[in-house]
């Protein structure tokens, strides 16, 4: 359902979810916690990247070319890393939680 974004339809949700906080949050000073405006914001974000898809969307379909110049394989630290940055991350929550 979601095919690939178009780079322009993420430049414009970019720009668009700037101007979308300005305006709430300086001008209209809606009263609602800045982390609701960003889900409002996010919600709007994937629509507009939505219709810019499918009203620009190119005939031309990107194909990545491996030509061997890098070496491609897995990581092989990244499941113990991602543990560390996960459990890190916990004990950030435990530690700040109640502040």
């Amino acid at each position: 359902m979601f095919p690939r974004v178009l780079s322009s339809g993420v430049k414009i949700g970019l720009l668009f979810g700037l101007m979308f906080y300005v305006i709430m949050y300086y001008i209209v000073e809606i009263n609602l916690y800045f982390v609701y405006i960003w889900g409002i914001e996010f919600v709007f974000n994937i629509v507009i990247m939505y219709l810019v898809l499918v009203l620009f969307k190119k005939d031309k379909k990107f194909e990545i070319v491996d030509e061997c110049v890098l070496d491609l394989k897995p990581w092989e630290y990244v499941k113990p890393f991602s543990l560390i940055l996960v459990v890190f991350t916990i004990v950030l929550y435990i530690i700040f939680g109640n502040i």
